[in-house]
């Protein structure tokens, strides 16, 4: 039992705590510390003058059947103290018998043991968050280059689809071949004309070929060049995203629901508003949720 921190009073005197562990016959007894004043010699010059130190006794004893354990703890206490000697034990003072001085020197030990396992667990602590943030990284990552090869095979796909279309319309047109008339190349061909792809459009816009930019913003509710940047970004989402909306928007057969416009409003806004930012980094943002809502919307007009 570690003892508490005392003021010396005087030479030769301590007030403090000891530590007594008692055996007896009719089993294994504790004896509740008390504070007493050591009935000790002196102690040597170099551990008085107001010094503060631990003072400790600690001792095995039978308790015999005609003895009381209180008789037993203080005729003990009073020898442990006599045999007692002043010791320096980590950073102070101890005062006590030899047994005494090693319990206080076992505590040390345990004590600084104990720091050093806090110490290497909050190594472990920030070795842990580390790890988690590269995961969270990684696996943003993983997301971006799948939206990112999505709009890469959705490009292609169009290209091929356009291309066959110009095959299956010179069978049609030059050739006279009947069956081309209903070509399924043709009718996708078509398809992929009239869909919305914002960065393949950007781009005739940033070679060149067109400059009614207004255009873009009418179709895309952005800019080439803010498209272009999504695109430099990774920010495939909201590529994604115009895209949709403008594949709805170029179908005069069905007119697009108000609520999609307007989910797709609201959308560009937060983009504009928090620009730099990719949706679903932040999972509470206003953009996030802008994002998710307009998807949602999206979905129940496309069943």
């Amino acid at each position: 039992m570690a003892p508490k921190d005392r003021k010396g009073k005087g030479k030769g005197k301590g007030k403090g705590r000891a530590a007594l562990s008692l055996d007896s016959s009719f089993g294994n007894l504790s004896l509740t510390p008390r504070t007493q004043e050591a009935q000790s010699p002196a102690v040597p010059d170099e551990g008085n003058c107001g010094d503060e130190y631990d003072v400790i006794g600690y001792d095995r004893v039978t308790v015999q059947p005609d003895t009381s354990i209180e008789a037993t703890a203080q005729s003990t206490f009073d020898t442990v103290m006599a045999e007692g000697s002043l010791t320096q034990i980590g950073d102070r003072l101890a005062f006590g018998n030899s047994l005494g001085h090693m319990v206080l020197a076992e505590r040390e030990d345990l004590l600084g043991e104990m720091k050093t396992v806090k110490a290497q667990l909050a190594g472990h602590d920030k070795l842990f968050a580390r790890n988690d943030q590269e995961i969270s990284d990684l696996r943003k990552m993983v997301s971006d280059l799948q939206a990112h090869s999505e709009v890469l095979k959705e490009s292609s796909d169009r290209y091929m689809q356009i291309r066959a279309r110009f095959l299956d319309t010179f069978l049609r047109d030059v050739e006279k071949i009947p069956e081309a008339r209903w070509s399924k190349a043709i009718t996708e061909g078509n398809k992929a004309a009239h869909d919305g792809d914002a960065v393949a459009d950007a781009n005739l816009f940033e070679s060149g070929s067109r400059n009614d930019d207004t255009l873009m913003v009418k179709i895309y509710g952005l800019s080439h060049r803010q498209v272009l940047t999504l695109k430099r970004t990774g920010d495939y989402g909201s590529i994604s995203l115009v895209n949709a909306r403008a594949t709805l928007k170029a179908n005069k057969e069905r007119p697009i629901p108000p609520e999609i416009d307007q989910a797709w409003g609201d959308y560009v806004f937060q983009l504009e508003q928090n620009w730099g930012t990719k949706p679903g980094e932040e999972p509470l943002s206003r953009l996030t949720q802008a994002y998710h809502r307009f998807w949602e919307v999206y979905g129940r007009h496309k069943k």
